[in-house]
């Protein structure tokens, strides 16, 4: 029964959950929005939807599952994970950069975030779509008792998630007393779901301290993050071209 499960479990993966056509469409239209109006929050929202639901959605899924799946779902395309993740995420910061009260596009980010177990960056997004809620106030056809109750429900999540993110801090700064900034990080982000974290840890350290695997980890995590703008300024490009080769 458990082998038909899998097999079954896996065919499912493999077929789109609707026509894919349709986010191509979808895709070339949001580009040429953003293209027309880069100031329109919108359409960077509707961009960041759609690369998401390609890489949840489609069959894109089995090519280029989460690390964390690896060991149950090998990737086949690992390097097309990370650049549809890099894709999502840079278009949903960018909207939120426009319109912080973008709540949609908070979820989507929550969602990614929740695949990749960066579950600091989880709660950042957690509290964010709080504040929209607490701000937006009822909504349209809601009591005021329906609406109490969806913000406390909303609370609760927060306060859930953060204490899970805590704990999980004070059980990585146990561990990771006396590592390297490269092997505190890696720790962090691969051991402990806390990419924000194992980000931080990184820049806060000089290249020279952690050297190209830790490069190609921060510019990983500056990329999955959405910090396309710090990818394009960063200081040290031409040293990651040599260090690293082109293909990274």
């Amino acid at each position: 029964e458990q082998f038909a499960y899998r097999i079954r479990q896996d065919y499912l993966a493999r077929q789109d959950q609707g026509p894919p056509a349709l986010l191509y469409l979808a895709l070339r239209a949001a580009r040429r929005a953003v293209h027309d109006n880069p100031d329109d929050a919108q359409a960077y929202f509707v961009l960041g939807e759609t690369y998401r639901r390609l890489i949840q959605g489609t069959r894109e899924q089995m090519w280029n599952p989460p690390q964390r799946l690896w060991e149950k779902r090998p990737p086949l395309l690992p390097l097309l994970y990370r650049v549809r993740t890099a894709e999502a995420a840079a278009a949903y910061a960018h909207a939120l950069t426009l319109n912080p009260d973008l709540e949609p596009a908070h979820m989507g980010l929550i969602s990614l975030y929740q695949d990749l177990d960066y579950q600091d960056e989880v709660l950042d997004h957690l509290k964010e779509v709080l504040r929209c809620n607490e701000a937006a106030g009822r909504r349209p056809g809601e009591t005021a008792e329906q609406s109490r109750a969806r913000l406390l429900d909303l609370r609760d999540l927060v306060d859930k998630k953060a204490k899970d993110v805590s704990d999980r801090l004070d059980r990585f700064e146990v561990k990771s007393a006396g590592y390297s900034p490269y092997a505190k990080a890696q720790m962090a982000w691969l051991e402990f779901g806390l990419g924000g974290k194992a980000l931080s840890i990184l820049l806060a350290s000089d290249v020279s301290v952690f050297g190209k695997e830790g490069m190609a980890l921060e510019l990983e995590l500056l990329l999955h993050t959405g910090r396309t703008k710090e990818v394009r300024e960063w200081p040290q490009a031409e040293r990651a071209k040599d260090l690293m080769g082109a293909q990274r």
